[in-house]
């Protein structure tokens, strides 16, 4: 797939420019695409609060909010990080050098130069790719921060700084369960290499950043540190589910099955028990563990629950009857 079109948002008064700029170059094949016009400033800004472009390329001259007032509005308010493309007719330095004071990225004279306008589309893809990356990096470095601080939670080695730093960066932090997600080797452990499992797990943790969205932030990536897992951690929240107005099995089975479709492999889930608050969490990962080093004694499904598997008495910890009478069938 090749990179998205970079969208434009073109201002003049007057209509015939506006027509004259769609036609004068071919936008698509140049790698942008213009999704709107507008007649003036006001129009313009009303748009840019409701919608986010790449570039937008306006007349410095307009009734009611000029193309200096834009740019001074959407920048002092942050309404838009949009390169910005200044048009005059007016060979004026003064216009130009206040228009660069609000980072304006190029100043163009009317008539515009078909050339002239191209190499301006070709200094904002740069930029613009410039910004992505910087803007990527700074996420993934963001998300390394707070993963340390969860693995911390998750460990239950911590102190208030890692808990009110994931607590003011997690939405939703309550009714949490810790799920253990891995790639099920299927008996299969010693023919697969540690190069591959460490690729596996990579693929695995894209795709629950995929299917989490807007929670992806609750995925921390290999969390069994000192342990010959690849794992993927998720700090499953209530209101996941809720959201979309689904329960909480629902929720899980339907990434699970996302999961399977993508990787074209088995995956299996192992539930921790709930708790309220994330400080807590540490005991739902505990839970999840417990179920891993049940796994040799229980008949295989792709996902489980703690309270499904293991019951607590006064004797101890013990698997419960339905899991053992799955076994016993199973292998009979």
């Amino acid at each position: 797939m090749g990179e998205a079109l970079l969208k434009v948002l073109l201002v003049d008064d007057e209509p015939f420019i506006l027509q004259g700029l769609k036609i004068l170059i071919d936008w698509e094949q140049e790698g942008f695409e213009v999704v709107k016009t507008a007649a003036n400033g006001e129009e313009a800004l009303e748009y840019l609060r409701g919608e986010q472009v790449d570039l937008i390329i306006a007349d410095i001259k307009m009734p009611v909010v000029t193309g200096l007032e834009l740019l001074e509005k959407i920048r002092g308010e942050k309404i838009s990080d949009a390169h910005f493309v200044i048009l005059s007719g007016y060979a004026d330095f003064e216009y130009a050098r206040k228009a660069i004071r609000y980072d304006c990225t190029d100043y163009i004279l009317k008539p515009v130069d078909r050339e002239e306008l191209l190499k301006v589309l070709n200094k904002v893809q740069v930029l613009r790719r410039a910004d992505n990356q910087k803007k990527q990096s700074s996420r993934e470095m963001e998300q390394a921060y707070l993963s340390r601080h969860l693995i911390a939670l998750i460990q239950g080695k911590f102190d208030s700084v890692n808990l009110e730093y994931v607590k003011s960066h997690m939405d939703g932090a309550s009714g949490i369960r810790y799920v253990e997600i891995q790639m099920d080797d299927d008996g299969r452990a010693e023919e697969i290499s540690d190069k591959e499992k460490r690729g596996f797990q990579r693929q695995l943790y894209q795709y629950c950043i995929e299917f989490l969205g807007p929670h992806a932030s609750h995925c921390v990536f290999d969390v069994s540190t000192h342990e010959k897992i690849y794992d993927i951690g998720l700090l499953y929240c209530d209101a996941f589910a809720k959201e979309q107005g689904i329960d909480g099995k629902t929720y899980l089975n339907r990434f699970l099955e996302y999961l399977i479709a993508n990787m074209h492999q088995p995956v299996i889930m192992l539930v921790g028990k709930k708790v309220q608050d994330i400080s807590n969490i540490a005991r739902s990962y505990g839970n999840a563990c417990m179920l891993r080093s049940f796994q040799g004694f229980r008949a295989k499904k792709p996902i489980y629950y703690y309270e499904e598997e293991v019951q607590v008495t006064s004797g101890g910890i013990v698997l419960c009857k339905s899991s053992l009478d799955r076994l016993l069938k199973a292998v009979e």
